[in-house]
């Protein structure tokens, strides 16, 4: 019996190793997100609150609405791509142009409160909510085509200002000035 489980212990450890290595790379690629990407919870939101705050806060920080999908299940608001100026690794090599843009995505996970029927969408419901940013760069060595990039700290910062006073908005109603 001490020789059959000497013999399997290898075995176990190896696939015990091989599971939480899986795990790890399932984990540290958040979900399947980019490397260009950011993304933040918004929590759960009414469909009409979250609207009126996107209204509010994107004209405060500039980002102009492009798209808007509302059905049933899911909800998509999109800005207009953000010209931005890019880190450059030198004028030869580097990006020559940077953008941005961000993204509000929800999904439904229940009616709205006190409604004893499937609403319509006019009514909304409520979703669960994130903010995502999407970076890209054009230029330098890899040519004319627009590439996602991780986004430079100073980009995260002005997301980062948007999803705080988003966030500040629909969770009190309070806006920042």
């Amino acid at each position: 019996m001490k020789d059959t489980l000497a013999n399997i212990r290898p075995l176990i450890v190896i696939l015990f190793s091989a599971a939480l290595a899986a795990a790890g790379a399932c984990a540290s690629s958040g979900g399947g997100d980019s490397i260009s990407s950011y993304r933040k919870d918004l929590g759960r939101q009414l469909e009409l609150t979250l609207e009126e705050a996107r209204l509010k806060i994107w004209n405060r920080h500039g980002w102009n609405q492009v798209r808007r999908q509302s059905e049933y299940q899911n909800l998509y608001w999109e800005s207009d791509w953000r010209g931005l100026v890019p880190e450059s690794g030198g004028t030869a090599t580097g990006p020559e142009r940077g953008r941005a843009r961000l993204i509000i995505r929800g999904r439904r996970v229940q009616e709205q409160l006190g409604s004893n029927r499937v609403s319509s969408d006019a009514e909304g419901g409520i979703y669960r909510i994130t903010l995502h940013g999407e970076y890209q760069v054009i230029g330098g060595i890899d040519g004319e085509t627009w590439r996602p990039v991780p986004p430079p700290e100073d980009v995260v910062e002005l997301w980062d200002l948007v999803y705080n006073d988003m966030y500040l908005e629909v969770r009190t109603g309070i806006t920042r000035n």
